[in-house]
């Protein structure tokens, strides 16, 4: 236990006490606690913060970080945690580290798993004391893609001095009419694609109801990305077998769990599109994860007609339809509303920060695309 942060160094009065706890062994004795945590927590990043998908995301990048889990206590009970992890940079080796969140990358949201019965501003504020001491032991400490609702928190708990990177996050809020939203959307070039596609032939928008539908939808969304991506200088992330296994597992634990929702779109009989996307239930919310559309139905814009129709059958079974971050152009044209997330960096001193900033131009380069909504 680390009493010594417990009071003064957070800056708090509630008689708060935490444990740092790590490696993957630690990470996956934590289960159970894990999720009762989460079913208390009403962070937006909830589907991202599952113990499930954080142990499928350690099956792909686990050989390149370790678990670091910051547990906060009130009396026996916890309250608070911090999942991150520690790892080298891949072109610097263990002399460069960085702390991070787990899941990253991976996730457009993240988040602490805060018992929503304690004062949320006073948590955050404790949690980031102590992520402030853990961070001078590291090159960067990277808290990436934290979103606007918990922002502030975050900007208040860090040091002045703090990089801060913001993103838009795109979204469709259903709470407009139909019938608005839909005059709004529905331009001449919708029109038409839709005039187009269905001279082919009928234009139907499925979804995969039971776990016989899963591999055959993500063998298909699989090998539609990859040669899509396959045809550019940005070659898909899906030519690691690994990393579609990872996809492919939480597609079957969240189908489990009614948290998964794969569509597809077929055109003539042939499947032109897929979407993977991420439900929250309690929330009432649709994430949009990843779409590959088929390069040989290019003609008939299949991601174009594949956001449409899932945006028009899905739009009176959630409160929100979420594209999160990214600045694509099909986002412009379907969110009508937008918001923030923000990336904030704790560089060991300025001469980490100058390695950082070029380490991260030359990542940018190499990066293959793992996701793609709008195909």
């Amino acid at each position: 236990m680390l009493d010594w942060l417990s009071r003064g160094d957070a800056g708090v009065n509630e008689p708060f006490r935490c444990e740092v706890v790590y490696g993957t062994g630690n990470f996956m004795k934590l289960k159970a606690d894990w999720d009762r945590l989460l079913e208390r927590s009403r962070s937006i990043a909830r589907p991202f913060l599952t113990h499930d998908w954080t142990r499928n995301w350690l099956e792909f990048f686990g050989p390149k970080c370790e678990p670091v889990i910051i547990l906060v206590y009130l009396g026996e009970r916890i309250v608070g945690l911090a999942p991150l992890c520690h790892r080298p940079n891949p072109y610097i080796g263990p002399l460069w580290t960085t702390l991070s969140f787990l899941g990253d990358p991976g996730a457009d949201y993240h988040d602490f798993i805060i018992d929503e019965t304690v004062d949320y501003t006073r948590m955050y504020e404790y949690i980031l004391g102590i992520v402030r001491n853990m961070a001078k032991r590291y090159s960067v400490a990277r808290l990436y893609n934290v979103h606007s609702e918990v922002a502030s928190l975050f900007a208040k708990g860090l040091p002045n001095g703090v990089t801060v990177h913001p993103t838009r996050c795109l979204y469709v809020d259903t709470r407009q009419s139909w019938d608005s939203y839909h005059n709004d959307i529905l331009t001449k070039k919708m029109r038409y694609a839709l005039k187009r596609a269905s001279k082919v032939g009928p234009i139907r928008y499925s979804v995969a109801s039971n776990e016989s539908e899963i591999n055959p939808f993500m063998q298909a969304l699989f090998d539609m990305h990859k040669r899509r991506w396959g045809a550019t200088k940005t070659p898909s992330a899906f030519r690691s077998a690994r990393y579609q296994t990872v996809l492919l597992n939480l597609a079957h634990e969240f189908m489990r769990e009614s948290r998964i929702h794969l569509s597809y779109l077929s055109i003539g009989g042939e499947i032109a599109a897929c979407t993977y996307s991420v439900r929250d239930p309690e929330r009432n919310r649709l994430y949009g994860y990843l779409n590959a559309w088929n390069p040989g139905l290019a003609r008939l814009s299949p991601g174009i007609l594949m956001i449409y129709f899932l945006i028009r059958n899905e739009y009176d079974r959630y409160e929100v339809i979420d594209f999160m971050n990214g600045e694509n152009e099909y986002k412009n044209h379907w969110a009508n509303k937008e918001t923030q997330s923000y990336t904030f960096r704790l560089y060991k001193t300025p001469m980490h920060k100058a390695i950082y900033t070029r380490l991260r131009t030359m990542v940018d380069k190499k990066a293959g695309n793992v996701r793609s909504l709008g195909g």
